[in-house]
């Protein structure tokens, strides 16, 4: 569209702040400029309000048995307007200036309920109880995409729903006592859960259309052995199956049908594990130490995975992000934690992961299209952190001061679920972070205490994640991690 006379000219006249000598020129410029600054046209806001309340009561009847009761409310809402690419050049952008709205608002409120019964009879442990939770997320969503105006009218879109959540669920969890050293565990939960979806007013093209529900129900379980086998060393191995609800996407054409049908419900998740390990805590070399180990094999179906195609909707374009559900993931790993006291003053330790995860069927159908998953994204390969901790000698009428360093890293990973086939070029390199605490506990024998502490002392330039945007608008955009960041705390314990 710039090829004729005077587009380009007219273009940069309606975007001031564009980048006139172009989107390639751009490039070099970012890269001059680095990753922490940009020169998106749109503002940046984010406010954010959270408001949370609990409550536990205990009633015991007997020395084993007890009644507990959990209530729980709270309240959020959320007004983001950030920049989704980061470049001078609007491709989209959180806001409808056709409708005056700007900032994608989210308003959540919950209130739970759960009530247990806990007792002991001879080796027998349980638990039984009964959860209720009832909640309701308000969403808008403005957006605008490709503006080239006045080349092109760019398109405007909002969505605007409810989705209300109501979920009941029973439980009863046993531990019995085989031998003084051996001990068996079990546990069923069963979730009814109803999701209600309705359109509202300032929805775009799907205000008051007609409201959709839908019921699921699976259960979940757990059955384990654990081994005391000395004082010092414990092994357990387990299997669990869970799953996770179904729902709506509130963006996507109100329709009773799946993403691949053309519609917007997601189906539910489900996930099946089996899990063993040890945990050692005695002695090394003659000192204090603890050894944590563990490996794990999980089975996924029905993956639920946020994707942005385009499906070509009312109106024209329209990038929406919608839940599917790809068939099956495969994931297995292991995890080692260690920490030792070499000396009084002095702990070492660290903590490393490995996790492969695959798609073992990623092909599914969105509105009509093809899409083939993998690699699975957001999951690196290697992941670990390294500490040590110094006590400061300072008198025990002082309180406890103590230093803290530590360095954590991880490999490479993806941030598209989708790299290998419509997302090439969503890797992320790996990193590796120092972090620093200076903290003072207890001071002067009071019940405050204070740290001051520091993240990413080196100011690592790094990536965690991304938005892949390949399939809907032809571009990406990795997510910068945290600069260096620095600051202190005080807290009073009352």
């Amino acid at each position: 569209v710039f090829q004729f006379p005077g587009a380009w000219a007219a273009y940069l006249a309606a975007h001031p702040k564009a980048y006139a000598p172009g989107l390639i020129a751009y490039v070099a410029e970012q890269r001059r400029m680095g990753p922490y600054k940009t020169r998106h046209p749109g503002p940046a806001n984010h406010r954010g309000k959270d408001v949370m309340i609990s409550n536990t009561s205990e009633l015991e009847l007997s020395d084993t048995f007890k009644i507990r009761n959990i209530a729980g409310y709270s309240r959020t809402r959320t007004d983001s307007e950030q920049p989704q690419l980061g470049a001078p050049f609007v491709t989209i952008l959180t806001a409808n200036a056709a409708a005056g709205q700007s900032g994608n608002e989210l308003k959540v409120r919950s209130i739970s309920e759960e009530l247990q019964l806990q007792g002991e009879a001879g080796g027998l442990e349980y638990i039984a109880g009964f959860y209720m939770q009832r909640q309701r997320s308000d969403t808008l969503w403005p957006q605008t995409y490709f503006d080239l105006s006045p080349i092109l009218a760019p398109n405007y879109v909002t969505n605007n729903f409810r989705i209300r959540n109501s979920t009941n669920a029973l439980y009863a969890q046993a531990s019995y006592a085989l031998t003084d050293s051996l001990k068996v565990t079990a546990g069923l939960r069963y979730t009814w859960e109803k999701v209600r979806m309705t359109q509202l007013p300032l929805a775009t093209y799907t205000a008051n259309a007609p409201g959709q529900h839908k019921k699921f129900s699976d259960p979940s379980w757990e059955v384990g052995l654990e081994y005391q086998a000395t004082p010092e060393l414990f092994a357990y191995l387990k299997t669990r199956g869970s799953f996770r609800s179904g729902g709506f996407n509130g963006a996507a054409p109100p329709i009773n049908q799946t993403a691949t049908g053309g519609g917007n419900i997601f189906g539910s998740e489900h996930t099946q594990d089996i899990e063993g390990g040890l945990k050692y805590r005695g002695e090394l070399f003659g000192r204090p130490a603890t050894v944590n180990t563990a490996m794990f094999i999980q089975w996924i179906q029905d993956v639920q995975r946020v994707e942005f195609p385009d499906p070509d909707g009312p109106g024209g374009l329209a990038s929406i992000a919608v839940t599917a559900n790809v068939p099956s993931t495969r994931v297995w790993g292991g995890e080692i934690e260690v920490t030792l006291r070499p000396a009084d003053i002095l702990e070492i330790g660290g903590q490393a992961a490995y996790t492969n995860a695959t798609f073992t069927n990623g092909r599914i159908n969105l509105f009509g299209n093809p899409y083939s998953y993998g690699p699975v994204g957001d999951t690196p390969k290697f992941s670990g952190v390294a500490y040590a901790q110094f006590t400061l000698p300072v008198g025990e009428d002082a309180g406890e001061v103590s230093l803290r360093g530590e360095v954590y890293g991880q490999s490479a990973q993806y941030f598209s679920n989708a790299a290998g086939s419509i997302a090439p070029g969503t890797r992320l390199p790996g990193y590796a972070l120092v972090n620093g605490r200076l903290a003072w506990n207890d001071i002067q024998g009071s019940n405050i205490s204070a740290a001051l502490w520091g993240r990413n002392l080196t100011k690592k330039a790094y990536f965690t994640g991304g938005m892949t945007l390949a399939a809907a608008l032809g571009h990406n955009a990795a997510a910068v991690g945290e600069p260096r960041t620095y600051g202190v705390e005080v807290s009073v314990k009352f």
